[in-house]
């Protein structure tokens, strides 16, 4: 498992869920979370191999590996706009959905956005999940990374492109959320996954949420310091304000105070993959 966490704290009301998070002590979580995003920047939609040009070999997998990391993965730049900063907790989301709910996700702004140095447009992933009990889940994930000593910090439901704005404007344009979801399902890798997401396309197109539940999936990256009960702001207050949504909300607690030099680390491990096997 890339990302092993214990709780701290949880709270539901069904359906909703909310909770905090920490990686486990003694876990490399920072160099396992660094070479699952050297992962996702250098994924090919076709597998690399070695390159052989009229019988000769002229680049080996592994220095081509090494040549498209250093293209790919972004440098670093400070301040909250960073992206960087903004990858290290989208990677998290990602770990978490996928290894703690089994979440099938087609589209992964990491991996599939236009430019190397600038955070992907639109929703930050979407995702499937699967069961025999429960309707089809659609999951719409965004994520946020703060060391704002205020609880909620802003960017739960306060600033302009907070989890709340971003959430709400996935419900109030079911048409725009619609077109995302078709174009996620033709950027996915399996069949499977493909299948699903359209089958929830052709649910929410016709508002069927007899056979569909939308999950706003929120994570809120936070040193576990700042961390407080009163991170989830409206998402836990008034979780009607989402409806249909069902509210899954993590807040992931960094056992750091100092995430820049955190995220420094991760994206170094990132860049120079030998330390990361």
């Amino acid at each position: 498992m890339t990302l092993a966490v214990i709780d701290i704290e949880r709270f539901e009301q069904e359906p909703h869920c909310w909770f905090a998070v920490a990686p486990v002590v003694g876990e490399k979580w920072v160099e396992n979370l660094a070479k699952k995003y050297r992962e996702l920047r250098t994924e090919s939609i076709v597998p690399l191999s070695d390159i052989v040009l009229d019988g000769v070999t002229v680049l080996y997998k592994k220095d081509l590996e090494e040549r498209l990391a250093r293209a790919v993965i972004p440098d670093r730049a400070s301040g909250v706009l960073s992206v960087a900063r903004s990858d290290f907790g989208e990677t998290i989301s990602y770990c978490l959905l996928e290894e703690h709910y089994g979440t099938r996700i087609a589209y992964k702004s990491i991996r599939d956005r236009e430019l190397i140095q600038l955070a992907g447009r639109g929703i930050d992933a979407i995702g499937v999940e699967c069961s025999d009990e429960q309707p089809l889940h659609l999951v719409l994930c965004e994520t946020k990374t703060s060391t704002e000593q205020r609880s909620p910090p802003q960017v739960v439901d306060s600033a302009q492109e907070s989890l709340r704005a971003q959430h709400k404007k996935h419900l109030s344009d079911l048409e725009a959320t619609l077109r995302k979801v078709w174009d996620a399902a033709r950027r996915a890798r399996d069949k499977e996954t493909q299948e699903l997401l359209f089958a929830a396309g052709l649910y929410l197109q016709d508002e069927r949420w007899d056979m569909l539940r939308l999950v706003a999936y929120s994570c809120l990256v936070r040193p576990r310091a700042l961390y407080k009960s009163t991170d989830y702001g409206s998402f836990r207050e008034k979780p009607s304000d989402f409806y249909p949504s069902k509210v899954r909300f993590t807040a992931f607690c960094v056992p750091s105070d100092d995430i820049e030099a955190v995220v420094d680390e991760w994206l170094q491990l990132a860049k120079v993959g030998e330390e990361t096997e």
